[in-house]
């Protein structure tokens, strides 16, 4: 079937239905921007690119002994790049707190069988990865053992193996096979906290605001820093966002033509201010100083690519902090749900 249309020149062209709906749709389709699952998957496919390049060129010790060109760049100035990219972990704890947040509101179970069948959901896939990086490490080097036997009894090995299979390995300072899978330790604790969060969920930004506000009162140096309750306020923004629909409206405004160049420009423009202005907050310096310590490369012939560089101090780190700031935070809810707070 065709559409008849009428040339400038007083003729007619024929133009099939199948052609106009097309056109239809992407126009529909561009005025109705939304932040849906695809475009969670688009940005955390960006955010693994920067992983990559954060983990592999942080140091030149990284590539030292390869031939890399960073051209058009100098390699300074990638390296500052790739310290820049650790932005990843931020934007996957938003994405987080966003698409849980929407999980749950739309869940038909009891909030115990959502977290459960959440936590094996998001934990299964690490598991195979666990299981079989013991099994190749430990079959070539005997890694499994240095690293869980080699400091202690049987039984605390074997704790720790169990801690560092579940994820937790972050939360009780144990040593585990991999210092980078200190996020499934996060990962858990995001889950934990959305049924905690969602029964004060009219009260979600004074939630965010007493998360932001008490480690600085309490003069806790954790923004930051490379642990699990660094990214809460961001996952909690994340859950703030779903609720508000912030991140649909965003994407409403100057989605089409050269607006949408301008409304890049300005979200760079954005993104660079707040850093530099973070840079200048009172104890960030210090923050940055004490990350670099706490996590350095290392080359060994165990394939180890991160280590703590003072199992002492990170464990005293763990103990003191990890105790405090759950008791803050889960007091910090439970206060929330006595206001009588209205979206």
């Amino acid at each position: 079937m065709h559409l008849m249309t009428v040339t400038a020149a007083g003729g007619y062209t024929k133009k099939s239905w199948k052609t106009c709906n097309i056109k239809e749709k992407i126009l529909e389709k561009e005025k109705t921007v939304r932040f849906d699952k695809y475009t969670s998957q688009a940005m955390k496919g960006i955010a693994i690119v920067m992983m990559l390049f954060h983990h592999q060129y942080l140091s030149r010790k990284r590539f030292e002994g390869f031939t890399v060109s960073f051209a058009p760049f100098a390699d300074d100035t990638m390296i500052y790049m790739c310290s820049v990219f650790k932005i990843c972990v931020p934007i996957y704890a938003f994405i987080s707190g966003y698409g849980l947040y929407l999980s749950y509101r739309k869940k038909r179970s009891a909030p115990v069988r959502w977290t459960a069948g959440r936590l094996v959901k998001t934990m299964s896939g690490f598991w195979i990865i666990w299981i079989l990086s013991a099994a190749i490490f430990q079959g070539m080097f005997g890694y499994v053992s240095k690293v869980y036997f080699s400091g202690g009894s049987r039984i605390e090995g074997l704790a720790a193996m169990g801690l560092d299979f579940l994820g937790l390995h972050s939360l009780f300072g144990t040593v585990t096979m991999n210092g980078t899978w200190w996020y499934m330790s996060a990962a858990v604790i995001f889950v934990i906290l959305v049924p905690l969060v969602m029964k004060n969920e009219d009260c979600l930004p004074m939630i965010l605001a007493l998360v932001v506000a008490v480690p600085h009162m309490l003069s806790l140096k954790i923004m930051g820093e490379t642990n699990v309750y660094s990214f809460i306020p961001v996952f909690l923004m994340g859950m703030c966002a779903a609720k508000y629909e912030l991140a649909d409206r965003w994407l409403q405004v100057w989605n089409r033509g050269p607006k949408k160049i301008m409304k890049f420009l300005l979200e760079v423009l954005i993104l660079f201010v707040l850093y530099k202005v973070y840079g200048k907050l009172p104890g960030t310096s210090a923050v940055r100083s004490s990350s670099e310590r706490i996590y350095r490369p290392a080359e060994t012939n165990e394939g180890r690519a991160w280590h703590l560089s003072s199992e002492r101090s990170r464990r005293e780190f763990s103990r003191c902090n990890n105790s405090r700031l759950c008791s803050y935070i889960f007091r910090s809810i439970r206060r929330a749900g006595a206001f009588r707070c209205s979206a």
